[in-house]
């Protein structure tokens, strides 16, 4: 059995459990809606010789993540958050406590984007994006931009079942990313960002009383 072939049956098998509590949680009935969820951990370059590092978190809705058939593109909203690790000593690292402003005192970053996606290469369930995002940020009291580009690959399969007790409809997947960005901070100027991380689709899922 080929490596591909493994880890397709491992990525299935991660789907079918993931599934399996989404639609327990609707034991009762209702309603959860197509989503795409990336993690990660990055590293944020600020000013001259100041590091941070930190983890990352995007989720949304996205063409991709509805569509259960081949498609060529991908687009999506939703939320984007960086969780900066505040670091009190070091030699490249000055101290949390510093006053709003300074290079040290870089806070978590919270917003929404708006992502597009091209399909670089597709073989049977796998496939690889290269995606552009544009974020609109909060962070410390100030109003940030930002935006990043991303090379990625995924295992994926469409998922289309109804039946009297509810219906599944979308995408699963499960994949790998890495990424950089800069983001515009009145008080930092230039933040500089790379990062990398694991992604997740989950199709609409409907339950019936």
């Amino acid at each position: 059995m080929g490596i591909l072939r493994r880890a397709k049956i491992t990525c299935f098998g991660c789907l079918v459990v993931l599934l399996m509590s989404k639609t327990e949680a609707l034991a009762g009935g209702g309603f959860l809606p197509p989503v795409a969820v990336d993690v990660g951990s990055t590293v944020l370059s600020i000013g001259k010789g100041t590091v941070r590092t930190g983890g990352v978190l995007t989720a949304g809705v996205k063409w991709a993540t509805i569509y259960p058939k081949r498609t060529s593109f991908d687009v999506g909203v939703g939320y984007v958050g960086t969780f900066v690790h505040q670091s009190e000593s070091g030699p490249k690292h000055t101290q949390a406590r510093q006053a709003p402003g300074t290079e040290g005192s870089l806070t978590n970053m919270h917003g929404g984007f708006l992502e597009f996606a091209g399909l670089a290469k597709e073989r049977s369930h796998a496939r690889a994006w290269v995606s552009t995002r544009a974020e609109l940020l909060r962070s410390g009291g100030e109003n940030a931009i930002g935006f990043a580009t991303r090379v990625s690959a995924e295992l994926w399969t469409g998922l289309t079942h109804t039946s009297r007790g509810g219906a599944i409809y979308g995408v699963g997947a499960l994949g790998l990313w890495t990424e950089m960005g800069l983001r515009r901070l009145p008080s930092h100027g230039l933040v500089r960002q790379v990062s990398v991380g694991l992604s997740v689709r989950l199709p609409v899922v409907v339950a019936s009383h």
